[in-house]
């Protein structure tokens, strides 16, 4: 009986083990840009009314996950979601390649929090996303 016990607890840690090792998203950023509200108040131009961007890094060194929605006249554009290989250039620089071969480069901010990338149109801040604390952040109606 004490086999099947001890059996039975070794393949919970093994498979426990397993799971948690798994791909899974470490960090999350987002930018949520008014562009309806700068074109009214500032005069600017965007061809959009808002615009959202999106990069997940997983717990996979070289690969990020980027997506960028968009809303303008009441129709959502979306990339939908896309591996990027992200490669690191220095200690606060980095590089997300896209599936098409644009290269957008980025850096940590000296805050230790956020990002900056730039997807062609200059620097965006993408603020890291905190972790759902179940303690405070869920509840059970």
């Amino acid at each position: 009986m004490k086999r099947i016990i001890a059996l039975l607890l070794a393949a919970l840690f093994l498979f426990g083990s397993a799971s948690a090792g798994g791909k899974h998203v470490d960090t999350y950023f987002t930018c949520f840009f008014d562009g309806y509200r700068a074109n009214s108040s500032f005069g600017s131009s965007v061809s959009f009314d808002s615009l959202i961007l999106d990069v997940y890094f997983p717990s996979q060194d070289d690969l990020a996950y980027y997506t960028m929605k968009k809303l303008s006249g009441g129709v959502w554009t979306d990339t939908g979601t896309v591996s990027a290989v992200y490669t690191e250039v220095s200690s606060t620089d980095f590089t997300l390649t896209m599936p098409d071969g644009s290269v957008f480069p980025g850096s940590f901010d000296l805050n230790g929090e956020d990002i900056w990338l730039d997807i062609g149109a200059g620097f965006f801040r993408l603020h890291r996303v905190k972790n759902m604390n179940l303690f405070e952040d869920w509840r059970k109606e």
